[in-house]
């Protein structure tokens, strides 16, 4: 992967998890779950581009900067999950009519509560896009001649 398309697909890896925070934001506040779905951290652009080509991005990245946007992706996903799971779950205990109408079912209570992990959710986000963003510079200033072609 040369520069220019290394840095391309980082900046659309960026759009999409902000893309993702707007969608449960919209979930949450809303009550529209459109386009909200699960998925691993394994089957996310990032991880994908985090980890290819036999550890080419932990080498041009370093080891450390590597890991850190690593773990900070798995919580990510870890804390996603979880609001996804109540999200999809008011939906599933809709009753008919509620279903017909498009009504969330949500108590007060399950809307707290994921309010709450919306809030952890937005912290770990930030510090994933600082990261990101970091990761960006750095491989901005890398020389073309570090990439693969």
């Amino acid at each position: 992967m040369d520069k220019t398309t290394t840095l391309k697909s980082l900046e659309a890896i960026l759009e999409a998890h902000k893309h993702q925070m707007q969608k449960i934001k919209t979930a949450i506040y809303n009550s529209e779950i459109e386009d909200l779905e699960i998925f691993s951290k394994t089957e996310c652009k990032l991880a994908r581009w985090l980890h290819t080509k036999d550890g080419f991005m932990r080498d041009i990245l370093g080891s450390l900067f590597f890991d850190n946007i690593d773990k900070i992706h798995t919580r990510w996903h870890s804390e996603y999950t979880v609001i996804y799971e109540i999200l999809i779950n008011k939906d599933e205990k809709k009753g008919l009519f509620s279903k017909i109408l498009q009504r969330p079912s949500i108590s007060a209570m399950e809307l707290d509560k994921v309010k709450l992990y919306y809030s952890g959710l937005e912290t770990t986000t930030k510090m994933l896009l600082k990261a990101l963003e970091s990761a960006q510079r750095r491989l901005g200033a890398l020389p073309e001649s570090m990439f693969v072609k």
